[in-house]
């Protein structure tokens, strides 16, 4: 198959919740199990369309796609300070003057701004907790799950639930 020809996403289950490494990730988003799948237009070759990085002590990020004929989806998520296994809130603080706050986001879109959710709604908790994290074996795993709102509407929601990740990084 050419990268021009993007086939049709089959149905997708969730991945077991492992903590091995094994590079797997998924969620429930309204309803909708949601998997990485496809090719990344922007790699040499076919890709998984799943990516992760941690600096120990500091930044971690895990980028999704799901890429098919119909879709072009995208799923971020970023932790400014994960030292430890336990429950991170997600939110957007950015810096401000010369203090910064945490940051924290899940971010899900689609191929237009209007399906850009990554705002957590007022009285929502949308959390990340970390169950795993092995710096000698280059392991972070975990479960995620809220509600994000759109950046242009913010009455406008979707759910996430069940999310889950076991990465291998780098």
């Amino acid at each position: 198959m050419r990268k021009c020809e993007r086939e049709v996403a089959p149905t997708f289950t969730l991945p077991p919740a492992t903590q091995t490494g094994a590079n797997t990730f998924g969620f429930v988003l309204d309803g909708r199990v949601w998997r990485n799948y496809g090719w990344l237009p922007y790699t040499a070759a076919e890709s998984d369309n799943l990516s992760s990085s941690y600096v120990p002590h500091g930044r971690f990020t895990l980028n999704a796609g799901l890429i098919d004929r119909n879709r072009y989806e995208r799923f971020y998520l970023f932790l400014d300070s994960l030292v430890n296994t336990g429950t991170y809130r997600a939110n957007a603080n950015v810096a401000s003057g010369a203090t910064r706050r945490a940051e924290r986001i899940l971010i899900f879109s689609g191929e237009s701004d209007k399906l850009y959710y990554g705002y957590s709604p007022n009285g929502t908790k949308t959390n990340v907790t970390i169950t795993k994290l092995d710096t000698v074996k280059h392991i972070i795993a975990g479960t995620f799950e809220g509600a994000v709102a759109q950046r242009v509407d913010s009455t406008k929601q979707v759910r996430i639930t069940d999310g889950r990740f076991d990465i291998k990084y780098q």
